[in-house]
């Protein structure tokens, strides 16, 4: 098994540093082995194949996108933990963020965590 990869893409009232602070805490409490990599949404340059999701996220007014990978791991699970990290995440902040959606590659195309088939 090789590295899964996800990437999440969301809306938050924090700056990029507090953000990180926030995701390192709220990493330890999910108990998740992710390394987890916060991205400007109108910046990140990436994988071609998520530039659509990121040209969506920037015209809904995401901030934020956010690249999770986890060693020996398939893109589902990968996905899984980063919904749980931000989960406790957007529990912790409290108001004031939104989750557009959540992604992983799946035989070649990119599913929405939450509309998995």
């Amino acid at each position: 098994m090789g590295i899964g990869k996800a990437y999440g893409f969301f809306n938050c009232r924090l700056s990029k540093e507090e953000l990180e602070r926030e995701l390192a805490s709220s990493r330890h409490i999910a108990r998740t082995p992710s390394a987890i990599y916060l991205m400007d949404t109108a910046t990140v340059k990436r994988e071609p194949e998520i530039m659509e999701f990121v040209r969506m996220s920037n015209e809904l007014g995401m901030k934020y996108t956010i690249e999770a990978t986890y060693e020996n791991a398939t893109n589902r699970k990968t996905a899984q933990e980063l919904g749980d990290v931000l989960n406790v995440l957007f529990y912790s902040i409290g108001e004031g963020q939104e989750l557009l959606e959540i992604i992983f590659e799946d035989g070649g195309r990119y599913i929405m965590k939450d509309r998995e088939s």
